[in-house]
């Protein structure tokens, strides 16, 4: 359990990395991830196409918004295929 947790914090550590420099107030940036991992999202795999897109609910403010389109880019650009199956995964918000 402690790997886990170790291996879920480093993730964390490196998606914050990832936004520091687009917040306003970077000491909040670990409790706006958190945030987004509590949030509402939808999974629509597409098989055809080999995708597994993630759509992330807004939230409440836009500036938030604006953070989680960022990390969504940079996600993207990794070109992480989803474990297990051959399906990249897309990231993005709802209203995009």
């Amino acid at each position: 359990m402690d790997n886990i947790k170790m291996i879920a914090y480093r993730a964390e550590t490196g998606m914050y990395n990832m936004i520091k420099n687009q917040l306003s107030h970077p000491d909040k940036g670990r409790k706006l991830l958190q945030l987004i991992y509590s949030s509402d999202a939808d999974l629509i795999p597409d098989y055809p196409n080999k995708t597994l897109t993630v759509k992330l609910h807004n939230l409440n403010y836009r500036k938030d918004d604006k953070v989680v389109e960022y990390l969504c880019e940079k996600l993207n650009e990794t070109e992480t295929e989803f474990p297990g199956t051959d399906l990249k995964i897309i990231y993005q918000l709802v209203s995009t």
